[in-house]
């Protein structure tokens, strides 16, 4: 009888022959056989390992203060968790309609069915290491680029990349009888994106576990294009959404090239702002190295501050450290007790305590 076979990488599941004990019917009707069964005795001690290691990376973007990856990483894994956690309370033809309607079917979608399948379909993977390596990729890329454009923008450009390499693939395969699930087209976009952004940026690659040199972005993006050709070429029948991963990119180049053009027009105003910090803060740390030169490691926090005056959110973090590490002249406290980032910024620092106030000179 005809089934459907569930592949791991953005997942092509197509018709082929054969028969599985597993086998339900479905919708119009199709049956459905994955290549991962619903989750069992033989199963849930891989399943619970490769979660914890999944659920282990979540920790890299929260440190590197990248939320929105780590939050785009945990709602991959919670629809993971859920579809797999369904499979043990359900029967297998529940379980597989359950697939069937989070991922993205071209015909179904177009004829104005399961719309929400566009959105669902990129944050569901079945096989765990199928959202092992999505989500390795998400860790890295995702967090560079977060540092520098911003959490909002990084999930608009998700959801946005993500789509159009759905919708794109779709297109392509209007009249196939194919799924397409995985954020491998959104993953990509984000790459793109960065590439078109910041193509002399340097970051570390790490290629199927190997850690490579730190190398451009453009070059890394321009590597990874040509693993996709060539394994789209060698294994045309792999199952591995290729097109949705072109599509990705696309999207993904098309909106860098779009951010470059805005960012040009702001650039003067960005610039006037951090000049305009570095001023406040060179003030702020004359009077510090005036009143407080014997505490060297706070001196020292408040120099790295005014060094990242145009990486906003640098500076903020070694304000924060100043703060933590400064104490008040007067009655040894700690100034973190009573002032934020803002109050060095703004020149008016002062204890709560005794009631010292730092003498900064006029900005001017």
């Amino acid at each position: 009888m005809e089934w459907f076979l569930c592949s791991v990488e953005n997942a092509e599941v197509e018709k082929a022959e054969g028969s599985d004990e597993r086998a339900g019917e479905l919708e119009g009707g199709w049956t459905l056989i994955s290549f991962m069964p619903p989750l069992s005795s033989e199963t849930t001690p891989y399943f619970i390992l490769v979660l914890f290691v999944i659920l282990a990376g979540v920790v890299f973007p929260i440190v590197k203060n990248a939320y929105a990856a780590a939050s785009l990483l945990a709602a991959n894994v919670v629809v993971f968790v859920v579809v797999r956690v369904f499979s043990m309370s359900h029967s297998p033809v529940e379980y597989y309609s359950l697939v069937a309607s989070l991922a993205f079917n071209p015909p179904v979608f177009f004829s104005g069915e399961n719309v929400f399948s566009l959105l669902t379909s990129m944050f569901f993977h079945i096989e765990p290491w199928h959202i092992f390596f999505n989500l390795f990729f998400l860790i890295f890329w995702a967090t560079n680029l977060e540092n520098r454009i911003g959490a909002r923008a990084v999930v608009l450009l998700y959801l946005f990349t993500g789509a159009v390499a759905t919708l794109g693939y779709g297109l392509l395969h209007f009249h196939g009888s194919v799924l397409l699930l995985g954020a491998s087209g959104a993953l990509m976009g984000i790459a793109g994106c960065f590439a078109a952004l910041y193509p002399d940026e340097r970051m570390t690659f790490i290629f199927f576990f190997v850690v490579l040199p730190k190398v451009r972005v453009s070059i890394a993006l321009v590597f990874l294009l040509l693993v996709e050709t060539f394994l789209a070429l060698a294994y045309p029948h792999s199952g591995i959404a290729h097109e949705a991963h072109f599509f990705g990119v696309a999207a993904g180049l098309v909106v860098g090239m779009w951010l470059n053009k805005k960012f040009a027009v702001g650039e003067k105003k960005r610039f006037e702002r951090a000049d305009d910090r570095k001023n406040r803060l060179v003030h702020v740390l004359r009077a510090v190295e005036r009143e407080m030169g014997d505490q060297p490691d706070a001196v020292e926090a408040l120099k790295k501050a005014v060094e990242s005056h145009d990486e906003e959110k640098i500076m903020f973090l070694w304000l924060e450290e100043f703060l933590k590490k400064a104490r008040c002249p007067g009655c040894s406290l700690s100034l973190s007790q009573s002032n934020s980032p803002e109050n060095v910024l703004g020149g008016t620092v002062q204890c709560k305590s005794c009631g010292w106030t730092l003498e900064v000179d006029d900005f001017g």
